[in-house]
């Protein structure tokens, strides 16, 4: 039975995932606005609020001009022509870092993402490196600026929370071992006799 609810919180998180991601297009979101040169870019999650152990992004909007960033902003980016851009994004929480691998985003030039699965509730650091055009770029953003989301604990938005746990996982674990060891035991004791 507890086999049973642990795959049915498993099944409501991808659930909760599939649907944080899809409803991505139809929210607004909050990304961090900035000038580089002659460039705008813009960085923030694909789904906003992002939560632990949910499948989500980072995003990145480049385009020219000044920072008028808006809520629609993305349907503007889409009509933009393509700028060269060769970039590079690390995450950071804590101590821990890690390169993402930056990758445009369908067939809508100026905009990239990157996958990850945040994992701890917290604030994120984004440094985003390279060239946009000639123009160098070594920018830092941080969830902590409050321009785009912390990650928040995936309990936030969890109901019925799930009662399977790995306390619970390593109990049963432990039981189906023994059982084994039982029916081998037996299994030894019909073959001697």
């Amino acid at each position: 039975m507890n086999k049973r609810r642990f795959f049915v919180a498993f099944l409501l998180v991808v659930f909760l995932s599939v649907n944080l991601f899809s409803a991505a297009d139809q929210s607004a979101k909050a990304h961090e606005g900035r000038q580089v040169g002659p460039y705008t870019v813009e960085l923030g999650w694909v789904v906003e609020p992002a939560y632990a152990g949910v499948y989500n992004g980072v995003e990145v909007h480049i385009s020219m001009g000044k920072d008028e960033h808006t809520d629609g902003a993305t349907d503007e980016h889409a009509e933009a022509e393509a700028i060269e851009a060769n970039l590079q994004i690390e995450v950071s929480f804590g101590d821990a870092t890690k390169m993402l691998d930056l990758e445009l985003a369908g067939d809508e030039p100026n905009h990239y993402t990157a996958p990850i699965i945040p994992t701890r509730a917290g604030d994120y650091i984004f440094r985003l490196t390279g060239t946009i055009g000639e123009t160098p770029v070594d920018e830092t953003f941080s969830s902590a600026d409050g321009e785009f989301s912390s990650v928040e604990p995936i309990s936030d938005v969890l109901f019925p929370e799930p009662e399977a746990s790995i306390e619970g996982l390593q109990n049963q674990i432990n039981q189906l071992q023994a059982l084994i060891a039982e029916l081998q035991a037996q299994l030894a004791e019909l073959q001697g006799q």
